[in-house]
C-alpha cells in the first residue's frame, strides 16, 4: 500500500488538495460458464413441468435458488421437484426422476428451451 498526498496551486498558493492510499492491483478473475438446458414437458400458463435438465431429486433441490431463463427471454424459478404423485402418475417412478415444476414471469411455449447459467472460478496456470 502506498500513501499519497496531492498538493496543488490554488488562488492562495500551494495547498493540500487530496490524501489517500493506493493498493496493489488485483489479478483478473477468470470465470467459466456452463449452461444446463431443459425442455417443457407440460405447460399451464406460467407454471411449467420441466424435464431433461436434472436426473435426480437432490440436484433439483440443490439448484432451486438459481434463476431459469428461456430462449424467448422469460425468467423463472424452480418451485418443487416432482415425486411419485401428481401430474405424472401415469409414468413409472424411475422415468420421472429429475422432473420439476417451475414458475415463469409470463406465458411459456412448449417448444421453448430453458437454461440455467452456472459459473465457476478458474485459476490461471502459473509458469505457463
Amino acid at each position: 500500500m502506498v500513501h499519497l498526498i496531492v498538493v496543488g496551486w490554488l488562488r492562495l498558493g500551494l495547498q493540500l488538495v487530496a490524501t489517500g492510499s493506493l493498493m496493489a492491483p488485483t489479478p483478473p478473475i477468470i470465470v467459466k460458464r456452463a449452461i444446463l438446458t431443459g425442455h417443457p414437458y407440460r405447460v399451464h400458463k406460467k407454471v411449467v413441468t420441466m424435464r431433461y435438465m436434472f436426473f435426480n431429486r437432490e440436484d433439483v433441490l440443490f439448484f432451486k435458488p438459481v434463476q431459469l431463463v428461456s430462449k424467448q427471454g422469460r425468467r423463472g424459478w424452480i418451485k418443487e421437484p416432482l415425486g411419485t404423485h401428481g401430474t405424472l402418475s401415469h409414468m413409472s417412478s424411475s422415468n420421472r426422476v429429475g422432473y420439476f415444476k417451475a414458475t415463469f414471469d409470463g406465458k411459456m411455449d412448449k417448444q421453448d428451451t430453458v437454461g440455467m447459467s452456472l459459473y465457476k472460478r478458474i485459476w490461471p496456470k502459473l509458469g505457463v
